[in-house]
């Protein structure tokens, strides 16, 4: 079990969806916080994967979208040895 994970157990996955715009990533990181916490990730770990998601969906919408429309759906398991993020657009 990889340090901190509170079970043996995978948690259920945190589902998001957000519109191709910069302010969705406050919101975005707040849920990821709050399910990485929930499943007892420590801070540190949680601060790492905040930083790459937000890094990825902020490349999404500047270089795929490039100002237009669109929807970006996240998802984020926890099992326990790993943390999955999986970005689609």
């Amino acid at each position: 079990m990889a340090a901190g994970l509170r079970s043996d157990r995978m948690a259920e996955p945190l589902s998001l969806v957000l519109a191709s715009r910069i302010s969705e990533i406050p919101p975005m990181n707040e849920s990821l916080a709050g399910y990485l916490s929930a499943n007892g990730v420590p801070g540190e770990d949680i601060l790492d994967m905040q930083l790459a998601a937000e890094e990825a969906v902020t490349n999404i919408i500047r270089h795929g979208y490039r100002g237009r429309p669109g929807e970006i759906r996240i998802t984020c398991t926890v099992r326990p040895d790993s943390i999955e993020i999986v970005i689609r657009d």
